[in-house]
């Protein structure tokens, strides 16, 4: 049976209506939830499928980083539930004690998830790795452009907070997949129900990742990188003998054109033009972004734009304002289409992209009268 657990307690789910609040008939026995009015409905079906419904209430919910509507959502094995300032975890399936109430959780060797002939819930045993100690090789995040180093002895990935690299949201299992030392880098094992993939295809065991691959966990894209390759010598004996050729630098003209624009239509900054000049870029009030917007509605780490393919994405990095797309507010991420309007906190932005960006307007010939001006000035 599905159950809910917060730190050492949990509860097992009925089958039918389990209600979040409340010390009534059909409440999740928690101590956190006791004190609060029934907040959401939680219906576990004879499928095992189960949703979650929002019942009217003061308290916020979250499903996986999520705001919780009017419309249910359906929750998944490792599923986090923030109900106001608590965290709660939703799970398929654990061996538990005989017992009836709230007690610590102990995962049995031999319980089989729902569903799932033969699919034991025991976890495949982690080395023993060393986060400090790390090698050359990066992740870097395709939403955000950050890097996170891989330690010489592997790297779990997952959504529990023991992990080295925690990922959240929905389809991310609490351990999802384990980079191993192979050879002179890493390889991919699959610990998860979802599935990992790897250059968009679900990866095997054991499985061998080069520098330029695409390891998909969840909703994330993370591309491996040997940061050897580009590592710069450690002193000038190291450096190779380089025959450079010159190059001229290039002119204001000669400059390639940027990506994509941003023009300010509304809020302080507005007549603001951004070039945007590489594909990840970073939105937000602080200097450690690429693009800086200056406003106090605006929070420090915003949103992020990025370019997949040949499409422009925005995501909204769970700002308390949040961020637009033409009036509709952004959840994880949403497309951009050229001409479009991103309203980020109280500062509303116009969208171009390369193809879309407004061509420079011709001179115009001089008439007449201007060079009769002209001549006069000159004599």
């Amino acid at each position: 049976m599905p159950y809910l657990s917060f730190d050492s307690e949990y509860c097992e789910l009925r089958f039918g209506a389990n209600l979040l609040g409340g010390r009534g008939e059909g409440s999740v026995l928690l101590s956190v939830l006791a004190s609060m009015p029934p907040t959401a409905l939680i219906l576990v079906s004879g499928d095992g499928r189960t949703t979650i419904r929002r019942l009217p209430s003061r308290f916020p919910i979250r499903v996986d980083g999520e705001i919780l509507g009017s419309a249910s959502m359906e929750l998944l094995d490792n599923s986090h539930l923030e109900v106001g300032e608590h965290r709660l975890i939703f799970n398929l399936s654990v061996e538990i004690p005989a017992a009836s109430g709230a007690h610590e959780v102990t995962v049995g060797t031999a319980a089989t998830a729902p569903g799932g002939a033969g699919r034991p819930s025991a976890e495949r045993p982690i080395p023993d790795i060393d986060p400090n100690d790390v090698s050359p090789w990066l992740l870097r995040e395709m939403r955000t452009g950050r890097t996170i180093s891989v330690p010489r002895g592997g790297m779990l990935i997952g959504r529990s907070e023991d992990c080295h690299l925690v990922v959240p949201g929905r389809g991310v299992s609490r351990r999802h997949a384990l980079l191993e030392p192979y050879a002179t880098g890493f390889a991919v094992s699959d610990l998860s129900a979802n599935g990992t993939l790897v250059n968009r295809i679900r990866c095997r065991d054991h499985q061998p990742l080069s520098s330029g691959d695409m390891v998909r966990i969840g909703d994330e894209d993370y591309r491996v990188e040997n940061g050897s390759a580009t590592r710069p010598p450690q002193s000038e004996s190291q450096r190779a003998t380089e025959f450079v050729q010159t190059v001229p630098v290039p002119t204001d003209e000669e400059r390639p054109e940027p990506l994509a624009s941003l023009e300010v239509t509304r809020g302080g900054l507005r007549g603001t033009h951004y070039s945007i000049e590489r594909p990840v870029c970073a939105i937000g009030s602080s200097r450690a972004n690429d693009l800086r917007l200056a406003d106090p509605s605006v929070a420090p780490s915003h949103a992020t734009l990025m370019l997949k393919g040949e499409t422009w994405y925005v995501a909204d990095l769970r700002s308390r304002h949040g961020t637009f797309v033409n009036g509709y507010r952004v959840a994880t991420e949403r497309a951009l289409a050229p001409g479009c309007t991103i309203t980020v906190g109280h500062v509303t932005l116009v969208f171009r992209a390369r193809r879309s960006l407004p061509a420079p307007e011709p001179e115009q010939p001089e008439g007449w009268v201007t060079r009769f001006v002209k001549f006069l000035r000159a004599s």
